[in-house]
């Protein structure tokens, strides 16, 4: 059975004390974006990017569950309307045992 979660409250530093129980998975799903703009000097800076990040539990027993976590990070920014920089890819992906 496959059970999907869209998080409107995700946890910032800690999990649930929750399992899915033997043989479950969860899957969920989050993202953050950001923009930020600036004015200083005659130079206006824009930062824009974000992150969409997906965690898989599986329940390995009722009381222990296997998480993975992939999250993709991207970013920009632009000074006058030209690009100063960007980059993007996988960030820390996390492997726990709950």
């Amino acid at each position: 059975m496959l059970f999907c979660s869209f998080c409107c409250a995700s946890p910032l530093i800690t999990d649930d004390t929750g399992t899915q129980g033997k043989a479950k998975v969860q899957i969920e799903l989050n993202s953050e974006f950001f923009w930020n703009g600036t004015l200083a000097g005659g130079i206006r800076t824009t930062e824009t990017g974000g992150e969409t990040s997906m965690a898989v539990s599986y329940g390995l027993t009722d009381n222990i569950d296997l998480v993975a976590g992939m999250p993709f990070q991207w970013y920009s920014v632009e000074e006058n309307g030209l690009s100063a920089g960007s980059d993007n890819g996988m960030g820390d992906m996390s492997l726990e045992l709950k």
